[in-house]
């Protein structure tokens, strides 16, 4: 069931997202017979794709979207948005007060990665590569080996 659902949403934003010339706009041009008309057949053709794309995407692809936007958010409101808020509020009411009084630590502790990282990238780094020059100079040809 979800498998069809995935694949029915990508085939529809797929579909939605590829604009397709329309018919009318094209209908007035005429096949060449020559390499003149076929330059001029070519020329009309790039001044008409991107009205008809405009037009497209105004009239067709940007309502689909919104349709499919407002849908989901009514799914969203109606069935899941007060599950995950109650969801949430347990949560914090649980965890929340213990969050707060671990903070500090947790900043602590941070900070002391924060520094051993750093140490060891300095560490690990040779002495040219320290610079933002000399870790660039890394990837230009003939320094590889560096």
């Amino acid at each position: 069931m979800r498998i069809t659902l995935l694949f029915i949403l990508i085939f529809t934003i797929t579909l939605g997202a590829l604009p397709i010339a329309t018919k009318a706009q094209l209908s007035s041009i005429k096949a060449p017979e020559t390499i003149e008309e076929a330059e001029e057949f070519g020329i009309q053709i790039l001044q008409a794709l991107p009205d008809s794309f405009q037009k497209t995407w105004k009239t067709q692809v940007l309502p689909l979207w919104s349709n499919m936007w407002n849908i989901a958010k009514n799914i969203w409101d109606a069935t899941i948005s007060s599950f995950v808020r109650g969801l949430w509020d347990q949560t914090l009411s649980l965890f929340g007060q213990e969050i707060e009084n671990r903070k500090p630590l947790f900043e602590e502790e941070f900070q002391r990665e924060k520094e051993q990282l750093q140490q060891e990238i300095e560490e690990k780094l040779p002495e040219s590569s320290k610079t933002l020059w000399g870790l660039l100079k890394r990837f230009l040809p003939g320094n590889e080996a560096e």
